[in-house]
């Protein structure tokens, strides 16, 4: 939203088709290009494929924010080797290689490029409960402390976001709780949840141009 708000072209990918066509009424009420791609991330073998429908869409893309996430909540000696590739596919697999299959064609024609990619708090810290998604998000920051230093002298930026306690759709069953929201708050100093909608009236500096996904 704030990408759209800035001007930028903006294509969304998910697997649901319904939160896109919601993201574009949204985006159509800025005045904004939203242009919706509906794809499973999850396979990876065709991440190059989805770049290259991305580019003959839009032509050559800017950036990419990886914001597709997976949760799951399970005590650590109850994970299978399915539960922890499930959320590797989507958390670590997917942003890796999208971005070097974007990666690829900005080198090749030397464009400059901007990668965000989604960390969380347990990129930094444990939680209990919640062990593959806390691999996932420690190999995020991984992933991109190495590209932002190979890409760097490309003019291509790598940054990683840490964001706190948001109340999304991945959050909602502890936030729903009573307990576990009071528990969070207590950790949190200015004592409140994050609000997605923050982006309303800010200005968003991703690109100079208005090409950007």
């Amino acid at each position: 939203m704030a990408l759209a708000d800035s001007a930028a072209v903006v294509v969304g990918v998910a697997r649901s088709t319904d939160q896109l066509e919601e993201t574009q009424q949204i985006v159509s009420e800025l005045g904004a290009t939203f242009h919706p791609v509906a794809f499973d991330l999850r396979d990876t073998a065709r991440l190059a494929e989805l770049v290259d429908r991305v580019e003959s869409m839009v032509g050559d893309v800017f950036g990419i924010v990886h914001a597709a996430g997976v949760q799951l909540r399970k005590p650590a000696v109850d994970v299978t080797l399915d539960d922890w590739a499930a959320v590797h596919q989507v958390n670590l697999d997917a942003p890796f290689f999208l971005s070097t299959a974007l990666a690829k064609r900005q080198l090749a024609a030397q464009r400059p490029g901007s990668h965000v990619f989604l960390g969380s708090l347990t990129s930094a810290i444990g939680a209990a409960g919640v062990a593959p998604y806390c691999a996932t998000k420690s190999g995020v920051a991984g992933v991109v402390r190495a590209l932002a230093v190979e890409w760097a002298s490309s003019g291509i930026r790598v940054n990683g976001i840490g964001p706190g306690y948001f109340h999304t759709a991945l959050t909602d069953e502890p936030l729903s709780n009573p307990g576990d929201r009071a528990r969070i708050l207590g950790r949190i100093p200015m004592g409140r949840i994050g609000d997605p909608a923050t982006w309303r009236g800010r200005r968003c500096s991703f690109s100079a141009t208005p090409r950007a996904t």
